[in-house]
């Protein structure tokens, strides 16, 4: 099973993912709405696919992920 963690601050589009990945693949889906989520749940959830928005307002999550894993 595949590890999927969709990240955009457009929850519709989080959604619609979510439903599609659900759907369609063998895959263990979670969805995160902002920056600060995503971090979270990335060190958490260790996915082995990262579909990202990659301009939260929040915070500059790309470069926080990279950071991590240094």
């Amino acid at each position: 099973m595949v590890k999927v963690l969709v990240a955009d601050k457009n929850t519709q589009k989080t959604n619609e993912y979510y439903q599609y990945l659900s759907n369609n693949m063998d895959s263990r889906t979670i969805i995160a709405n902002s920056g600060t989520e995503t971090i979270t749940k990335y060190r958490k959830f260790e996915p082995n696919i990262l579909v990202l928005d990659s301009q939260f307002d929040d915070i500059n999550s790309i470069r926080r992920i990279v950071k991590h894993n240094s």
